[in-house]
Formats: C-alpha cells, sequence, structure tokens
C-alpha cells in the first residue's frame, strides 16, 4: 500500500510504502504520528461507509430534523397532530422494514424513505398552513421542511455523503484541523493506493473537503482498524461515568466498543491460534482477564483475589490490550493496527518482548501494522526479530525529521537505518561529553 501526503499537520511532504510492518522514527514534535491518524481516519470511514451503515446515518439525520419541529411546535402541536409527527406517518412502516431486512435492496428501501419524507412534509405544510405563527417560526419550520427535502434528494451513497465521512473522521482525528497555521493557506494532499490497485485522493484546503479534486473508492468490505496509543483507556472500561456513542470515530471510543463488543467466537479458530503469540502474551500477562458484574478484573493462580484492571501496571496495560484483543480473535479479522509509540511505559526487557508480539502478529495474521517510535532498542528488536521469523523484506523504516521552516519531513531509510541509529545515539553522546566535562573538573 502506497500512502503519501502534503502539509497535513506538521508534515510537508511524506512517501510512505505500508508493507507487514512499517517503522516511522524520529525525535518528539516531528509528526511521525501523522500517518498513522491517516490511515486510521481513512480505514474506519471506508468500514462506515457500508450501504446500509449509510442509510441508518441518512434515517437518523432525518429524524432529528424531524425532532427539531416536533420540539418548535410545542407539546400542545405534538398532541394535536397525533404524537410523533413524522413517526404517525409511514416512516414507522419503513424502520420496520429496514431493521427486518437492514441487506436487502439499499435502493429502494432509501427511494421508500424519500417518498415517505415528502409525503410527510406536504402533509405537515397543509396542516399549518392556516396557523398564525410569528414570523420568525415560520421561517424556521420551512428551514426544517427544506432541510429533509434536501436529505431526502441526496443520496446516501452519494459521493458528496462518502467525502463528507472522510473529512469529519479525519477532522476528529486532528482536533479539527488538518493543517498547521504556518502554512494554513496551502492545501493539506492525501493520496492512498491499495495493493489492489485502488486509488483514492483528498484534497482540503481551510479543513473542507474538495469535491471536485478528491476521490474516493469503496470497491469492498473493511474492518475496523485499530490505533493503540494509551494504555490507559483500559481505564475506561470501568468507568460507570463511561458514555461512549457507538458512532464515534475515535480511536479510543472505537477501542472500547471493540473490546466491549467481542465478536462471536469460533471454538475451531480458538484451536489454531498461534502458540508463539499466546506464549509471548502470557509471559507478561500470565494471569486471566475477565468481566465480574460490570467491571473488568485480572487474577493469576497466585493471587487471593482479583484486582480491577485499572489497577495494573502501565506496562502490563500496554500488554493486556493486545491480549483481549488476541483472546477474543479480533486480532484476526483486523488489516490495520497502529501502534503510536509503544515503547514509552515499557522497561528495555519489554520492549523486546512487544517488539517480537509485534512481528509475530505480522507473520501469523493478515495485519499490516504501523509503529511510531523514537527508542533505540525497540527498533533494534523489530529488526533482529523480523530476521529471525523470516519476514525483514517486509519490514519499512522511516526517519521523521524537522526542516529549517518549522515543517518536517518523513523520509525513507529502510536501506540505510544507521540514520535512525545515529539520531538516537545524539543524546548518549551528549551525556559522555558531559561525563568528560565533570571529569575534568574533578582533575
Amino acid at each position: 500500500m502506497e500512502l503519501s501526503f502534503e502539509n497535513v499537520g506538521k508534515v510537508a511532504k511524506a512517501e510512505i510504502e505500508v508493507d507487514l510492518i512499517t517503522v516511522i522514527a524520529g525525535s518528539n514534535d516531528t509528526g511521525k504520528s501523522t500517518a498513522g491518524k491517516i490511515l486510521y481516519s481513512i480505514y474506519t470511514a471506508l468500514r462506515d461507509l457500508a450501504p446500509e451503515k449509510l442509510l441508518r446515518n441518512k434515517v437518523e439525520s432525518i429524524v432529528s430534523e424531524n425532532q427539531k419541529l416536533v420540539n418548535l411546535l410545542g407539546e400542545l402541536r405534538v398532541e394535536e397532530y397525533g404524537g410523533g409527527g413524522f413517526f404517525g406517518y409511514g416512516f414507522s412502516d419503513y424502520y420496520e422494514s429496514l431493521s427486518k431486512n437492514p441487506a436487502g435492496n439499499h435502493e429502494s428501501q432509501e427511494e421508500f424513505l424519500n417518498t415517505c419524507v415528502k409525503q410527510w412534509v406536504q402533509m405537515q405544510k397543509e396542516r399549518i398552513k392556516d396557523e398564525k405563527f410569528s414570523n420568525r417560526n415560520k421561517k424556521q419550520i420551512e428551514d426544517t421542511f427544506q432541510e429533509m427535502l434536501a436529505m431526502a434528494d441526496i443520496k446516501s451513497n452519494s459521493k458528496k455523503i462518502r467525502l463528507f465521512s472522510i473529512q469529519d473522521v479525519l477532522l476528529s482525528e486532528f482536533s479539527g484541523s488538518l493543517t498547521t497555521e504556518l502554512y494554513a493557506n496551502l492545501p493539506a494532499k492525501i493520496y492512498l493506493k491499495e495493493d489492489s490497485g485502488n486509488e483514492m485522493n483528498f484534497e482540503f484546503l481551510a479543513n473542507e473537503i474538495d469535491h471536485n479534486l478528491s476521490h474516493i473508492e469503496r470497491k469492498r468490505e473493511y474492518e475496523q482498524p485499530f490505533y493503540i496509543d494509551n494504555p490507559f483507556v483500559l481505564d475506561e472500561l470501568n468507568n460507570p461515568r463511561r458514555n461512549i456513542s457507538d458512532d464515534s470515530y475515535k480511536h479510543n471510543d472505537r477501542m472500547i466498543n471493540a473490546i466491549e463488543n467481542p465478536p462471536m467466537q469460533n471454538p475451531f479458530d480458538k484451536m489454531l491460534e498461534n502458540k508463539d503469540i499466546r506464549s509471548v502474551l502470557d509471559s507478561v500477562v500470565e494471569g486471566r482477564i475477565f468481566k465480574r458484574g460490570w467491571r473488568y478484573q485480572y487474577q493469576t493462580s497466585k493471587m487471593l483475589n482479583p484486582v480491577d484492571i485499572e489497577n495494573l501496571s502501565t506496562g502490563m496495560k500496554s500488554f493486556a490490550i493486545l491480549k483481549m484483543l488476541f483472546d477474543s480473535q479480533q486480532l484476526d479479522k483486523i488489516e490495520l493496527l497502529i501502534l503510536d509509540e509503544p515503547e514509552i511505559h515499557l522497561h528495555p526487557e519489554w520492549q523486546l518482548k512487544y517488539a517480537e508480539l509485534v512481528v509475530l502478529l505480522a507473520s501469523k495474521r493478515p495485519v499490516q501494522i504501523v509503529i511510531t517510535t523514537h527508542s533505540p532498542y525497540f527498533i533494534e528488536a523489530i529488526e533482529l526479530y523480523s530476521k529471525k521469523h523470516k519476514i525483514d523484506e517486509h519490514v519499512r523504516y522511516y526517519n521523521a525529521d524537522n526542516r529549517e521552516d518549522g515543517m518536517s519531513e518523513i523520509l525513507d531509510v529502510t536501506n540505510k537505518l544507521e540514520v535512525l541509529y545515529e539520531s538516537m545515539s545524539e543524546p548518549f553522546q551528549n551525556l559522555e561529553e558531559l561525563r568528560d566535562e565533570l571529569d575534568e573538573e574533578q582533575i
């Protein structure tokens, strides 16, 4: 898979070949997480662009507009006009049909929906045409009618809707802004070519996607990608005040929902699980993670009582996330796993274990793994374990480096890894110089 982008975040330019394992290294504030965020956003949006989900999104949007009108008319008007307004005329039949046959003919279902909306709007216009509403309320009512009719006229699978989905997820991951203030007047460009040959490109200006210069294709089904950057996401599992929408694009929210709603497990698949992966996971997280009531807990054979999962060490949580995904067979289904600085909470010994686990997952599962890191231990472990497990030809290395203008570039250093090691050895050299200076002062 080829990914290239310009002026996204603080990255001025990047051309990346995503292989089984893709390592992007660099110091802090070089934009090395940008590629992972882009890939997560595009694959999440593509997964959500399934026809049945798009149609449900359209239904929910129309219902939301109808609710605005219901609220505007007030409880007395709602009672007088039959309770639910839109639900009271035609929509209930449509919604029941969609629920019973979500994978049916989406085009015919959408045509039925559009007819219901137009009939309902016309009927409500007739009902209230003689009502003495204020000019302000009349305009609000008419605007709502026009919004609903506009939604009915736009196909749920249209290019416009699909590109808006890409925009929504990208802006969600980039906190509302794709570009830095330094070059906010320049367009942000993203190009993706999958191994199948499917090509997509997106261009943004002032965080608005250009529908004429952007192109999106969804020629197959996509699985939800996983983006792991925060071991403390496990703490949210036991948070009684947690309120996460199923439609949230945020990667941590999607992770929690995946853990909370694992797929139906196939006993045969369990028999075929890889023992090497299991061995590495169990060497760190030797106990079992289970749900008691509404709380997730952890217990080993040596513990008298279980502990709540948030009481595990941060390093343990890093492995526990992967163990929970592995135990629920989630890792058998995903095609893209993004690990953002996984070594940050790990002792060097556990960095090596995590690196071996990453290599085993890439070699034994149909998944591409993108890693950002600034640890020389972790990079060297990936390099050596990939050779041990004979996938080193499918590992790519990139260096994110700042430019003089404040932007950065991501460059391919697969065939010159010394660039990475030299950049990371500089702090050690500085310490050696300081040691020599102190030694001289003592003399």
